[in-house]
């Protein structure tokens, strides 16, 4: 059953390290739009969901489903999934009374995906906003089935050079000053000595303009992309095309942001710097310096299809490039066995995703049709 849902959801995917958060930060400047806290995960771990709440026709468990997805929406996805006991609703400006409403609205729902939408389409309008948008990159392998149950739903799909994603994966090995405080705030602990290789994080891109080119071809008119190398260097004509397809009003106080990572700065160069905020092109072109010949031969080969499509010129590479690029493929076993060892701890939704790339590894090596 379809919920009478008054609210439009807006959904950001991708794959990792392509501008999602700083689109994100744009988006949610909109008077109109109400943010989701976080990423919530939520196609992707909707199956450990559906185990925690087994039977929406128990009122018991559609209330406290409800509830969790109130939680997810204002703690984002680990804080919800670990923590939410330790949050009452009144935490988040809501009351018991507000909460009927939104059981109210929901009554006769009972179908997981539609809730969530319509939870958080009445989370916005208790905020006073028109739109709500939601960030979880990786939903991008989940497009079918989110605008099956949300069919109203507008996705923009951020796409990056491959190269310069997989020179941010690389950063990860070392730290960087955004990246610490990021893993910091949000309690992660980086494997990063299997968190980058140049051919599995090549595939792990491929997998997702391809999901994302599968989803576009069924439902093209639910599906924006666009390049985060344009949202940089051209950030008011891109957010202004974003906001057509998204039915927003355009303002250009959307583009005054502060620092979300490296696409965005705050000072300028010089004795008198003074709080600068917009949209930076610095970060575009550093893969050229962070990635070694060899891995921007790898990568362009595998990738160069996709980039061809979505128009990422490749760069000249020497004969001793392309003869060094083939021992990166003895380190990529060795990833690839840890990334799959027992020891590895790996969340379901990471593993299902992983599995794709490897199905798609093993096809490109000829290890399997």
């Amino acid at each position: 059953m379809q919920a009478n849902r008054s609210n439009s959801p807006i959904f950001i995917v991708g794959y990792i390290h392509t501008g999602t958060s700083l689109l994100k930060t744009i988006l949610k400047r909109n008077p109109d739009v109400w943010a989701v806290t976080g990423e919530t995960h939520f196609f992707q771990d909707l199956a450990k969901i559906k185990r925690e709440f087994p039977d929406l026709a128990d009122a018991a468990v559609r209330r406290a489903y409800i509830v969790f997805l109130i939680k997810l929406a204002y703690l984002g996805n680990k804080r919800a999934m670990w923590h939410r006991d330790e949050w009452a609703l009144a935490d988040f400006g809501l009351n018991d009374s507000q909460l009927e409403e939104i059981l109210a609205a929901a009554a006769g729902v009972n179908e997981y995906e539609v809730l969530f939408g319509l939870v958080n389409d009445r989370l916005a309008t208790l905020a006073g906003k028109s739109f709500w948008v939601e960030k979880t990159p990786e939903h991008v392998y989940y497009l079918g089935q989110l605008l099956r149950h949300l069919p109203d739903a507008r996705v923009i799909e951020l796409v990056r050079d491959p190269r310069a994603t997989l020179a941010s994966r690389k950063l990860r090995q070392t730290g960087d000053e955004w990246l610490d405080a990021k893993e910091e705030k949000e309690s992660l602990a980086v494997d990063r000595q299997t968190n980058y290789d140049p051919l599995l994080d090549s595939m792990m891109w491929k997998e997702a303009v391809n999901a994302a080119r599968e989803a576009r071809r069924n439902r093209p008119q639910n599906i924006f992309t666009v390049r985060y190398e344009d949202l940089a260097g051209n950030p008011a004509e891109t957010v202004e095309r974003i906001c057509r397809f998204a039915g927003l009003t355009y303002s250009d106080e959307m583009l005054e942001v502060g620092w979300v990572n490296s696409a965005t700065q705050l000072k300028e160069q010089g004795e008198m710097a003074r709080p600068k905020a917009g949209v930076s092109t610095a970060a575009v072109e550093k893969w050229r310096k962070s990635l070694d010949a060899d891995e921007i031969f790898l990568s362009q080969s595998v990738l160069k299809a996709e980039m061809r499509e979505l128009g990422y010129a490749p760069a000249a590479t020497s004969l001793g490039a392309r003869m060094k690029a083939p021992l990166l493929f003895g380190g990529t076993a060795v990833n690839l066995a840890r990334r799959m060892g027992r020891g590895r701890r790996s969340p379901e939704r990471a593993r299902d995703a992983f599995n794709r790339v490897q199905r798609r590894l093993f096809k490109y090596l000829g290890i399997q049709r």
